[in-house]
């Protein structure tokens, strides 16, 4: 999310991010001007999210907090919403999130929509939670259909996945994120 610039690196090839379409709809559903955005260390550091934030709409006001235990608390299985370790660092990190008055947060990071309901907890109700990678999803679609490129086939296809890490750590996460047993390879990258 930190490194994706404004255009493709291959001729003609559409792609998106997902920084754009979250900052996009969190300009769309804030109500008072207040946007959180919690992320990886090097996610909040590159200040993406704020930038996209303000080309969108300049009088948003953005706080950012960098979160980097979630990555590995959902990694490792501490999902659940009454979780005590879980719980914890949601409120330590999200404190200066909710001192902000935020009504929007932007969830910068795949890893934390499984912990969402433990931060939905803690930040209260009337804080809406965006989903960076649910709407980088909606947003290609749109894409898509906007250029003409959604298949109309009603046959199913196939999924490979590349994993840089441990295979059998892929395996556990991906039962746990997909609710369902997929296999992966190590991806080694040729220069």
């Amino acid at each position: 999310s930190s490194m994706l610039g404004a255009d493709s690196p291959v001729d003609d090839m559409p792609f998106t991010g997902v920084v754009y379409p979250a900052a996009r709809a969190a300009c769309q559903a804030t109500q008072n001007g207040r946007i959180g955005i919690i992320g990886t260390p090097a996610t909040v550091s590159s200040g993406s999210y704020e930038t996209a934030i303000h080309n969108i709409d300049p009088s948003k006001d953005v706080t950012a907090m960098a979160c980097p235990l979630f990555v590995h608390l959902v990694e490792y299985g501490y999902t659940d919403r009454n979780n005590p370790i879980t719980r914890l660092a949601a409120e330590e990190y999200l404190a200066p999130i909710r001192s902000a008055e935020v009504d929007t947060l932007i969830l910068g990071c795949t890893h934390y929509p499984i912990i969402a309901d433990t931060i939905a907890d803690i930040m209260g109700d009337g804080v809406q939670l965006i989903s960076a990678s649910e709407e980088a999803a909606k947003y290609a679609k749109q894409c898509l259909e906007e250029q003409d490129l959604l298949t109309d086939s009603t046959q199913h296809g196939h999924n490979v996945y590349y994993v840089s890490d441990s295979v059998s750590m892929f395996r556990e996460n991906a039962r746990h994120f997909l609710m369902d047993a997929v296999n992966g390879q190590v991806f080694s990258s040729r220069i």
